[in-house]
């Protein structure tokens, strides 16, 4: 009878998870009526079990106390009120779920209502009731796991460049719209120095493998920030939290970097607001053009389109 007060609990708090946030006040107050409610029951069950009045023992055999009918009039009730709160709010819940769990606690109710009934009732039907919940719960909170699980890989695929590890265009839109609201933010522009070139003359692996280094060249250089490559040859960095100082150090640490990689890219940034960041990484880009006019009058290579 005890555990029964800890299983309506847990049933409770799992119908809180299925409301929508907006019904999270008035969820929050029936969970406490619940607690204590399922509390002053759980202290009647051990008062009246060590008084023998839920249970006594005469010549060797377990025998039903004064008390016996009583104690499944406050499980009871918190059933009842659990299968109003599941039809009245069953449009936030989701109707097929809401219907499934009402029958399963109606089950239970039932089982219950019995034992109130007649005292001789095998008490087992209503632990066989009060299991199938248990079992419905466990596997329905696995398949919503799952779901979840699931959605995260999905969107995870759905953002990255598969040859690169890195962000993709749709990751990059998606970085654009969660960097709007900083107060500073760093835009590095790249564009792969060369890389029709090397596709050309030493095949498309030759340039994949180009496309990697540079990827590795970056993941080491901004390790904590978004790295996007957004089209063929050309990659964003967004540096969240960007000061103006430190950030023209690591844009020289940077460029160094890239030359002694054998100009590996040519590269533009920019510094501002979030709210502006379509702006900056303009910016960013057509200084990245003006280095890329540096690259090729100092090396002389033929710029290919």
């Amino acid at each position: 009878f005890a555990f029964i007060d800890f299983l309506i609990v847990f049933y409770v708090l799992y119908l809180r998870c299925l409301v929508k946030e907006k019904l999270k006040t008035l969820s929050k107050w029936f969970l406490i009526y619940i607690l204590v409610v399922c509390s002053i029951d759980f202290v009647f069950i051990n008062v009246a079990s060590f008084t023998g009045g839920l249970f006594y023992i005469e010549n060797g055999i377990l025998k039903d106390g004064p008390l016996a009918s009583f104690a499944s009039i406050i499980p009871a009730i918190c059933l009842i009120s659990i299968l109003i709160i599941v039809f009245v709010r069953r449009k936030r819940i989701g109707f097929r779920t809401s219907m499934i769990l009402s029958v399963y606690i109606m089950i239970d109710f039932v089982a219950a209502g019995l034992v109130f009934i007649n005292p001789d009732f095998d008490f087992s039907w209503t632990a066989t009731a009060i299991s199938m919940l248990v079992i419905y719960v466990m596997i329905q909170s696995n398949i919503i796991a799952e779901n979840r699980l699931r959605a995260e890989i999905y969107n995870d695929l759905s953002t990255k460049d598969v040859l690169t590890g890195l962000k993709n265009r749709r990751g990059y839109e998606q970085v654009l719209v969660d960097v709007s609201k900083s107060t500073s933010v760093g835009v590095v522009f790249c564009d792969i120095n060369s890389l029709k070139l090397v596709n050309d003359t030493k095949g498309h692996e030759s340039g994949d493998k180009l496309l990697q280094r540079f990827a590795n060249i970056c993941i080491t250089a901004f390790p904590n920030d978004y790295i996007c490559r957004i089209s063929g040859d050309e990659f964003v960095i967004i540096v969240e939290n960007a000061d103006m100082e430190s950030f023209d150090v690591k844009m020289e640490r940077f460029g160094r970097e890239l030359i002694e990689n054998d100009r590996i890219a040519s590269f533009g940034y920019s510094i501002g607001n979030g709210s502006v960041i379509l702006d900056l990484v303009k910016e960013s880009e057509q200084m990245m053009y003006k280095d890329k006019e540096v690259y090729y009058k100092e090396t002389g290579k033929e710029r290919r389109i």
